[in-house]
């Protein structure tokens, strides 16, 4: 009897609105034979009863390799048969049979979305939606901080002096995330300071932000990446601008680090003073720019990935920072364990430490 068999219906709540049945099932090669001698037979077999006036339409994606390959399908040893089958069930169904090695290693294939979403979001925003989040977006530019952001995001819309270059900046901030990474763990005195950050990151804003965002965003951008990925492209912009060359960042961090108390008494107190809508004023903004910002949206595209270099799993998998959010709940204390918190942090740290007027941090 076949095996392995799903319902595609039965794991998406958007097929089981639709009219159609979807099925996916395995077969070796001679149960392949039996169901091309008798399809209804081993349909039911599976559970799928189709009418007497239902056509069954079969093909052979691969005719002649799989039969090739088995013997006439008549051996079952080093190959099996996948099989889609799709149809309304009262008209027609379809099966779609493929043969392939059956120690074939699983390709690495990105998926749409994440298996705990139902779909993938289309970005479509209706006329009506559209208007009251343009008539948001009015009140966005007229609000006194949209000033104080355009003049933050400036550094990434153009081409200022560098002492470096964002890939090699990019690597001092690993350094930097990677040596807070290992005083964690040894000195009480960060515990409190790794809450206060997380806390700020978690005040409530303006929810036509939101909006705003949901209205301009790519398909397949959530929320946080977003905001990581700005944070993280100023923070490399800092860095890159900055008068200190590499080894001196990281000394001057080690310094830092060894006696944190008046640093990070700065931090905090910087944190709590900052605008709770300031950096989603910005990413906001950031998102809707980069539409028509070539060099912006290269900046965010580089910085977007430079982040996502810091998950282990990259590549294996979808990163959980994907999964649906409207706020930045993943940012929250109860996430301190997952591979964007720390970097998130620390980009969030350079963000809102004060800077002198050479742009370099205190």
């Amino acid at each position: 009897m076949p095996s392995h068999i799903v319902d595609v219906s039965a794991r998406s709540r958007v097929l089981r609105e639709q009219p159609l049945l979807s099925h996916a099932w395995v077969m070796t090669p001679p149960e392949a034979l039996a169901y091309l001698r008798r399809p209804r037979s081993v349909l039911r077999t599976i559970g799928v009863r189709l009418p007497a006036e239902c056509a069954v339409e079969t093909v052979l994606r691969n005719h002649d390799w799989l039969t090739g390959h088995s013997d006439g399908l008549g051996d079952s040893d080093d190959v099996v048969v996948y099989a889609r089958g799709d149809g309304d069930g009262q008209r027609f169904y379809r099966v779609m049979l493929y043969g392939g090695k059956a120690a074939r290693r699983v390709p690495d294939r990105p998926l749409l979305h994440d298996p705990t979403e139902e779909e993938r979001p289309t970005g479509h925003v209706t006329d009506r939606v559209r208007g009251r989040v343009d008539a948001i977006r009015r009140s966005m530019t007229a609000a006194p901080i949209h000033t104080d952001v355009h003049t933050w995001l400036a550094p990434l819309t153009v081409d200022a002096p560098v002492t470096k270059s964002n890939a090699e900046a990019h690597r001092v901030l690993a350094t930097l995330v990677d040596a807070v990474r290992q005083v964690l763990p040894t000195n009480p005195a960060y515990e409190p300071v790794v809450t206060e950050l997380s806390a700020a990151l978690q005040r409530q804003f303006n929810p036509g932000y939101s909006s705003v965002y949901r209205a301009y965003r790519a398909p397949d951008a959530t929320f946080p990446q977003a905001f990581t990925g700005l944070l993280y492209a100023k923070a490399v912009r800092v860095l890159a601008t900055s008068g200190f060359q590499r080894d001196q960042q990281v000394e001057e961090v080690a310094r830092i680090l060894d006696d944190p108390a008046p640093a990070l008494r700065v931090l905090t107190e910087a944190a709590r003073a900052q605008d709770p809508d300031f950096f989603v004023h910005a990413t906001v903004e950031a998102t809707m720019r980069r539409r028509d910002d070539g060099r912006l949206d290269r900046r965010l595209v580089e910085a977007e990935d430079q982040f996502a270099s810091f998950d282990p799993d990259r590549g294996a998998r979808r990163s959980r920072l994907a999964a649906p959010s409207r706020r930045l709940e993943l940012l929250g204390p109860e996430h301190r364990d997952e591979w964007w918190f720390l970097p998130a942090l620390v980009a969030y740290a350079i963000n809102v430490w004060p800077l002198r007027g050479d742009q370099t941090p205190q």
